[in-house]
């Protein structure tokens, strides 16, 4: 029986293609960019809505024109997949809000019966049960082939629900979806956590990676790192942040750059890596 596996991010595809070749089974895994917690989605999976998606998780995310046209291209070839060449299509179904949003947009987009793993018995094998929102990411080799024991169909009235969800999450304009206190979807400005990001570097000087760090684990990593990477471009942007080099990178060369007119350029401050800058609020 031919087996497609639809996974949210390439990192729990690569874990469950390891699982599968270490039983020596030769089932297809595709992965969706894990992107669907930012931008407005694209309602109808047209070619033109795809690539405006991809340019404004561009802008939410700060990353280059290179890495727009790939996220474009990823999900589109996602999309445009035959998924009637197969006998039965899985897709793995996590708690995190873009796994959840992931879930919804398969159910509305795949036309023929699905099957799905749900990643919740996965707490009872974590080091730490109490981890919050589960994912793919956090799943070893051997986790992965344990679940694979637990395929069940989606019947047709969850299936149906599950895209009328897709169906009203795309209408909204929301720059962010996250989890809120009691584990619900809730859209948020791009802004949610610019206060966390001041109140982690108040006073002293800190190095970007370590405030994005500790915030992101302050999230349950409901955003990622290029996302809290853009909040302080933005907030240095407007005076909010101060900015500074970290001048361990720069082994005694200059560290002030005069390209102002780089977005990534602050009062002289190069902040297109976060391992290359300082901040205090």
């Amino acid at each position: 029986m031919s087996r497609l596996h639809l996974v949210y991010g390439e990192a729990g595809a690569g874990t469950l293609r390891r699982a599968l070749s270490m039983e020596s089974r030769a089932d297809c895994v595709v992965a969706f960019p894990a992107v669907l917690n930012y931008a407005p989605l694209f309602p109808t999976f047209d070619d033109a809505e795809i690539e405006e998606y991809a340019a404004c998780c561009g802008e939410i995310l700060h990353i280059s024109d290179e890495d727009i046209d790939k996220l474009y291209s990823d999900i589109l070839s996602f999309v445009k997949c035959d998924f009637s060449a197969y006998d039965e299509v899985v897709v793995w179904r996590g708690t995190s809000a873009g796994d959840r949003v992931f879930y919804d947009m398969v159910c509305s987009l795949v036309s023929v019966p699905l099957s799905e793993v749900d990643l919740s018995p996965l707490r009872d094998m974590l080091p730490n049960p109490n981890v919050g929102a589960l994912s793919m990411s956090l799943c070893s080799v051997d986790n992965l082939i344990a679940l694979q024991e637990r395929v069940q169909p989606i019947d047709a009235e969850q299936k149906l629900v599950a895209a009328k969800r897709w169906t009203e999450w795309s209408k909204l304009e929301a720059a962010l979806r996250v989890l809120n206190e009691s584990g619900e979807i809730v859209e948020v400005e791009e802004e949610v956590y610019d206060d966390a990001i001041l109140a982690l570097c108040r006073g002293e000087w800190v190095k970007a990676p370590i405030v994005v760090g500790r915030l992101l684990c302050d999230v349950d990593f409901g955003v990622g790192d290029s996302f809290l990477h853009h909040r302080l471009i933005s907030l240095a942007r407007c005076g909010r942040l101060q900015v500074r080099p970290n001048a361990k990178c720069f082994n005694g060369e200059e560290c002030i750059v005069e390209r102002y007119a780089l977005p990534h350029i602050v009062d002289g401050v190069d902040l297109g890596e976060l391992r290359l800058f300082e901040v205090k609020s």
